[in-house]
């Protein structure tokens, strides 16, 4: 078991040996939890702890534009004689 110190700031470091057991490297979130007299710290599942996670998986301007056109070409698909419901653009016509 290893021993830290805390600093003025409250802060504290993991020792090597922990962070490359858990995967923690810069940037990771811990979660912070007590637990009696034992303060117990988790590393955050990336993808879905927060929104933070899903940031930047849209990239580009069209992304919705393109999933509701993929999605209107399935719907055709499955039944010819139905449409699909259209997409009102706010943006002006190119």
């Amino acid at each position: 078991m290893a021993s830290v110190v805390v600093s003025s700031k409250g802060q504290v470091v993991l020792p090597k040996a922990v962070r490359a057991k858990l995967g923690i490297s810069r940037g990771v979130r811990l979660t912070v939890e007590m637990r009696g007299d034992t303060v117990c710290l988790t590393p955050e599942d990336k993808g879905t702890a927060t929104w933070r996670g899903w940031k930047g998986i849209l990239k580009g301007q069209d992304a919705l534009a393109d999933h509701v056109k993929e999605h209107r070409l399935e719907v055709e698909a499955e039944d010819p004689a139905r449409p699909a419901p259209r997409l009102r653009s706010s943006r002006r016509a190119r």
